[in-house]
């Protein structure tokens, strides 16, 4: 069948190419941003591709960064800066990850899982 029923679709939001978004959102599912989004930005997941620019702060499961942000990040599990992405901007998440050419100019705090975090003795002085 060619067909699918509209609660079988995927949640998927697109700011395309020469776009230019201005507020607060909150998105159920994806949002990606190829042209210019400013203001808060709520979703499922976000990715940010090579051509475009988010201004404010994003908070999401997933953050993916190919483009440019200026604002902070809130990721419950993971934000990724890919080779051509730029943060300039706060991140707060479980897990980071920067390839080579990414570039981070901010701060980033990580949670640990206390349950999962190997423990550590003190070297003995001599």
């Amino acid at each position: 069948m060619f067909f699918k029923k509209i609660e079988e679709l995927e949640s998927f939001t697109l700011i395309g190419l020469n776009s230019d978004f201005r507020g607060d959102s909150n998105i159920k599912g994806e949002l990606r941003v190829e042209g210019i989004i400013n203001g808060l930005v709520n979703a499922d997941s976000v990715v940010l591709g090579q051509a475009g620019t988010a201004k404010g702060e994003i908070t999401a499961n997933k953050i993916i960064v190919e483009g440019k942000v200026e604002g902070n990040l809130k990721a419950k599990e993971i934000v990724e800066i890919k080779s051509t992405g730029k943060v300039l901007g706060e991140i707060f998440t479980n897990k980071l990850s920067i390839m080579e050419g990414g570039v981070l100019n901010g701060k980033v705090e990580t949670k640990v899982d206390k349950s999962k975090a190997p423990e550590f003795e003190p070297r003995k002085q001599i």
